[in-house]
């Protein structure tokens, strides 16, 4: 399968699936290939935020945010959604979502928090983020390229032989990124973390981490 390193990449492997020639550069003035690049940063968008779960390359904890003097909290421009937010002494859970660029607070309908902060005068937040084509491990970008090769080639063409094709390509890559999200979740939450690491030993041995 291809590497598909570059959005050019990418953009050449949805204009094959129409039998078109590869471009040169993603700044041509070719319509399909402008199209192509809208369906792939479109579907990058989907597959970074999985339902709202996220994976383990945009999936980023601990980030303990403190409230400005409005007791609002600016997330980074790229959040996607809150994966979860935990107090001190209590999980929020649901409490708080994203508006905007900013946390919200559905319970007290307001984006001041300074009333639910930890001690520390910060709240700790799991944030999925959107990531650059580039910055993608390879088979979470050979994934966003076959799913726009397949959907890109079903709006231009619409032929169901192609269009099986296209989709045995996708789910061979989603696959793949199915199979490294799992092996590295297992890792880090077996092997990474100490309570955990420390509960399995005793029940199967270091073995039983890996």
């Amino acid at each position: 399968m291809e590497l598909l390193n570059t959005e050019l990449d990418a953009v050449n492997l949805c204009l094959s699936g129409i039998g078109r020639e590869p471009v040169s550069s993603l700044e041509t003035a070719d319509l399909d290939s402008a199209m192509a690049r809208d369906v792939i940063q479109q579907s990058s968008i989907d597959l970074q935020v999985n339902a709202g779960i996220g994976w383990w390359f945009n999936t980023e904890r601990n980030w303990h945010l403190q409230p400005n003097a409005l007791g609002a909290i600016a997330l980074p421009n790229n959040t996607l959604s809150i994966v979860e937010a935990r107090a001190t002494f209590y999980d929020r859970g649901e409490r708080l979502t994203v508006r905007g660029n900013k946390v919200y607070d559905t319970d007290a309908h307001t984006f001041d928090l300074r009333d639910i902060v930890n001690r520390d005068g910060t709240i700790t937040f799991s944030l999925i983020l959107a990531l650059e084509y580039g910055e993608l491990p390879q088979t979470a970008r050979s994934a966003i390229a076959w799913k726009s090769r397949r959907v890109f080639a079903d709006d231009a063409v619409g032929d169901q032989v192609q269009h099986q094709i296209n989709m045995r390509g996708e789910n061979r890559a989603f696959a793949a990124l199915e199979i490294e999200h799992h092996r590295t979740a297992r890792k880090n939450y077996l092997r990474d973390n100490a309570q955990i690491r420390s509960r399995v030993s005793l029940i199967g041995g270091n073995n039983n981490m890996y």
